[in-house]
């Protein structure tokens, strides 16, 4: 009577078997595993279309400067994208201190590594951010890609 008695109260305890809480995780994880790489490909197209906004503004503060300096260089002179520090405001050499001051972004030699100009307007460039590379050419437009690395 009394293992009878020990019995009924085993079994009128409320709660969860081991195998429940085994399947509950099992799905738990199982639903993980669908959601980890839809989440990640929604980060690396986020990351993407950051890269093509900043290339975007880098352009247009690019082109702006370019048809400032095209205005003050003599004619015929070349539209270039100079590596001094600090703003001499040279006829024709656009350095990285004036394209910061008309972008939001911080631009620099390790970003925007290209910038050429042809009769005062960009012709190429080449934007670097984020493991993207973005480039400009005007043929083909605002372009992003993937940087892919060497043996990975």
């Amino acid at each position: 009577m009394e293992e009878n008695k020990v019995f009924k109260k085993l079994k009128d305890k409320k709660g969860f078997t081991l195998v429940e809480l085994i399947v509950v995780l099992v799905i738990l994880a199982i639903l993980a595993a669908l959601l980890v790489p839809a989440l990640t490909g929604y980060i690396d197209r986020a990351n993407e279309e950051k890269v093509i906004a900043e290339a975007r503004m880098a352009l247009m503060a690019a082109q702006t400067q370019g048809s400032i300096e095209y205005a003050k260089a003599p004619a015929g002179a070349e539209i270039k994208l100079g590596t001094a520090e600090k703003d001499t405001d040279t006829d024709g050499v656009i350095t990285y201190t004036e394209l910061n001051k008309l972008c939001d972004i911080t631009l620099s030699d390790t970003n925007l590594t290209t910038l050429t100009y042809k009769d005062g307007k960009v012709d190429t460039m080449k934007y670097v951010a984020s493991g993207y590379t973005a480039t400009y050419d005007t043929t083909n437009g605002l372009v992003a890609a993937k940087t892919t690395k060497a043996g990975g």
